[in-house]
């Protein structure tokens, strides 16, 4: 069995609890996070995101548990935010890139999340 099917059964079968609904970015948004404060921040692909949480990948190598902050931006509309975000699940991917999802400590507002998605 491929990693990448190993993946999808672990998530088959599960009950959907996320409350808020997850909105696809665009390109143009950044991200970047990190696990340390000593360290800088690495590049990070936001693949969705909601008020509550974020799914990303990176190259980063993350665990579930692991206290991070990820700065979120969008050039276009001029927000940026650092945000604290526990990670809640985390795996490598056949690629090599690390898949992550992550709670924030406190939500991002409705307006918050309009000018990250620039909506």
């Amino acid at each position: 069995m491929s990693e990448l099917c190993r993946c999808r059964a672990r998530w088959e079968g599960r009950i959907e609890r996320r409350a808020q609904p997850r909105r696809v970015p665009p390109t143009t948004i950044s991200c970047g996070i990190k696990v340390r404060t000593n360290e800088l921040l690495s590049p990070a692909k936001i693949l969705n995101v909601s008020a509550r949480g974020i799914h990303l990948s990176t190259n980063r190598k993350l665990q579930p548990g692991d206290p991070a902050l990820i700065e979120l931006a969008n050039p276009s509309t001029g927000f940026s935010r650092l945000k604290l975000t526990r990670i809640c699940h985390a795996f490598e991917s056949p690629s090599g890139e690390f898949l992550a999802g992550g709670q924030f400590a406190n939500p991002l507002s409705a307006e918050e999340v309009e000018a990250l998605l620039g909506i």
